[in-house]
């Protein structure tokens, strides 16, 4: 089947083609809480990480 058949038959069936939005991975303020998270549990020893 050619490309346009399918994409009419796909169109018939409800689907519908788009491009999705970029977004960045994370936000900067997304970034800068798990970076201050991060820095709070770096010095955590086994027994609480255990805790978790």
């Amino acid at each position: 089947a050619s490309r346009t058949t399918t994409h009419r038959r796909m169109q018939d069936m409800g689907f519908s083609c788009r491009i999705p939005c970029v977004e960045p991975l994370l936000y900067n303020r997304q970034r800068q809480k798990h970076l201050t998270w991060a820095k709070d549990k770096k010095d955590w020893t086994a027994a609480e990480w255990s805790k978790v």
